[in-house]
């Protein structure tokens, strides 16, 4: 049970800094280069941080 959840807020942890990182450079993107996020760049992240989550689940 306690590795379960160690594992769980582990993996947490490190998909966090992720998504922030993945939020960063959009943000930066329209910022500096007007360039608009729109809906498939929302669903660019989502997959991009499933996969992540997948592959570190592992």
């Amino acid at each position: 049970m306690l590795v379960k959840v160690s594992r769980f807020l582990l993996c947490n942890y490190i998909i966090v800094p992720k998504g922030l990182e993945i939020l960063v450079s959009v943000a930066i993107g329209f910022i500096f280069l007007k360039e608009v996020p729109s809906w498939r760049t929302a669903i660019g992240i989502t997959i991009i941080l499933v996969g992540f989550w997948i592959l570190k689940g592992k």
